[in-house]
């Protein structure tokens, strides 16, 4: 079998990308095809995590590293509890490290796919420290909901980076029941936090995820991390961003490697805010509609469906476009709104 071509993802992306040469690959019913890709670029050798052709991750540590190690940070300036906490979708594992290394006590890594888990250890453990196979560390092969369903743990921080939001079944965990199931899985002062793709979306489907999480957390965050958002939800009100937790970040030995890949400070990270709560509010609040309007639900299925005609979207063009509309709308009356994608 051709498995540059099986692998190339012109079956999700319209044309085949330039993944590189494919160096490993496993096939199941959980995962499909997995395979992990080869390539040179202008910064060095670049490794690629695939399913069925969709990018999961790489190790290119301009770009896709900087924007995982944002990803997992994020929520720490938004808490400083340190007990449990559950990963939902493990990638190429960068995510969950640095969970892990910022100190953790218990961490709870859920995947679909093994071949996930395997593959990214095998080929990525030089930016995962192969943190499945850590103390203190427990990995579940199974679908996050269900996962969350089955158990009644209360965790601090419950992050999520599954693949994107089009693809079939993902979209049941942007849905209210599953904000629902979280809220319930989380301590009181817990946080939650969510990769949610700017690209290839349209705004009325912005809408409906801001407002789905907005439906179950009182306290609602959007971060834009290497031009992608990152929600952060709670019902704790004293959850917004703290600097005493950003210099917690800094003290922290085993976070020292991956802030020097992020090549930012960690207050940095807090510029990076498009709403807060009260931007949150003021963004739905702002067409005259009840909020209802913009909930997702396992009844309606509206991300289930309409997601994916938003990958007909120019990427740059929609990214800044769901930025100025957020911002536009997010405004204070009065307030000049200026937006910019960097």
């Amino acid at each position: 079998l051709d498995y540059e071509a099986l692998s190339s993802g012109a079956n999700v992306y319209f044309y085949p990308q330039n993944w590189g040469k494919v160096v490993d690959h496993a096939e199941s019913i959980d995962g499909g095809l997995t395979a992990v890709t080869h390539a040179d670029s202008t910064t060095g050798p670049v490794r690629t995590l695939l399913t069925n052709g969709k990018f999961q991750g790489n190790d290119a540590v301009v770009g896709e590293m900087q924007a995982q190690i944002g990803f997992a940070l994020s929520p720490l300036l938004h808490t400083g509890q340190r007990d449990e906490a559950l990963v939902i979708g493990y990638g190429t594992g960068v995510s969950a490290r640095a969970l892990h290394d910022a100190g953790f006590r218990r961490l709870d890594v859920v995947d679909l796919s093994a071949d996930i888990v395997r593959m990214a250890n095998k080929h990525f453990a030089s930016v995962n420290g192969r943190v499945t196979e850590q103390p203190g560390v427990k990995t579940y092969i199974t679908d996050g909901r269900n996962y969350l369903m089955l158990q009644d743990r209360q965790y601090d921080l419950i992050g999520m980076e599954i693949s994107s939001i089009w693809f079939a079944g993902a979209a049941s965990l942007y849905n209210r029941e599953f904000y629902a199931l979280a809220k319930k899985r989380l301590a009181p002062h817990g946080v939650l936090q969510q990769w949610m793709q700017l690209h290839h979306i349209s705004q009325q489907d912005v809408l409906h995820i801001i407002g789905s999480v907005r439906a179950e957390f009182q306290y609602v965050w959007l971060y834009l991390i290497g031009g992608q958002g990152i929600i952060i939800a709670s019902n704790d009100a004293g959850a917004g961003p703290e600097i005493g937790h950003v210099d917690a970040l800094k003290r922290t030995p085993g976070l020292k490697p991956l802030l020097d890949i992020l090549n930012s400070d960690a207050a940095d990270l807090m510029k990076n805010m498009l709403l807060d709560p009260a931007g949150t509010d003021r963004f739905l609040g702002a067409f005259g509609v009840p909020a209802w309007v913009f909930v997702s639900t396992d009844d309606n299925l509206y991300l289930e469906y309409s997601t994916p005609k938003g990958n007909v979207l120019d990427g740059l063009k929609s990214l800044r476009g769901n930025r100025d509309f957020i911002v536009k709308h997010a405004a204070m009356p009065g307030e000049a709104a200026v937006a910019s994608v960097h």
